[in-house]
């Protein structure tokens, strides 16, 4: 079996250049969509990546890297494309701060993929209303489920329950406050 130190020496430079060519490229086009059409012709690729997020994440409570990431990537340019870049970038910040700085206190279990999820709300939403709209569903819509779920006697107190389908839900939901 290779580990990633030896894939990555055989690998050499080039594929690591074709991503970041492939991480430029999607700022660009974010940042492009965004200028020409306000940023909603991205929504239909939002929701996209959300529902896969959603459904990995139920099923292996993960939220892999290859659906994350490139969707920042495109929220990252979205966001520098539209007057105001700066809420944005607060935006994303004080989420992934909201959902990173209480594990690492408290030592909870918050993974990184839900920061990453966190940070793109964020980005996408920005420091607004709908950004704390999305806040209150995702984790109301936790705690309801939780409680729902330990009410029937299915999860424990200890049970690991996936947020990121909650999370997506929060962002759609600021989505649609945006939209009003």
């Amino acid at each position: 079996m290779i580990d990633r130190a030896e894939l990555a020496a055989r690998e050499g430079f080039w594929p690591r250049a074709g991503q970041v060519l492939l991480g430029v490229g999607l700022v660009v086009a974010g940042y492009l969509a965004a200028g020409h059409t306000g940023g909603w012709l991205l929504y239909p690729y939002y929701l996209a990546s959300l529902a896969a997020i959603a459904w990995v994440d139920l099923r292996e409570r993960r939220i892999p890297n290859r659906i994350v990431c490139p969707a920042i990537l495109v929220a990252l340019g979205a966001a520098i494309g539209r007057p105001g870049w700066q809420t944005s970038l607060a935006g994303g910040v004080a989420m992934a701060a909201l959902l990173w700085l209480p594990a690492w206190i408290a030592k909870l279990r918050p993974g990184s993929g839900d920061v990453k999820l966190g940070l793109l709300i964020g980005l996408v939403l920005g420091l607004s209303w709908a950004l704390y709209g999305a806040v209150v569903v995702a984790f109301g819509g936790a705690l309801l489920a939780g409680l729902v779920g330990i009410l029937l006697k299915r999860w424990d107190r200890r049970s690991m329950l996936p947020f990121g389908p909650f999370l997506a839900l929060g962002m759609i939901a600021g989505l649609l406050i945006q939209a009003l």
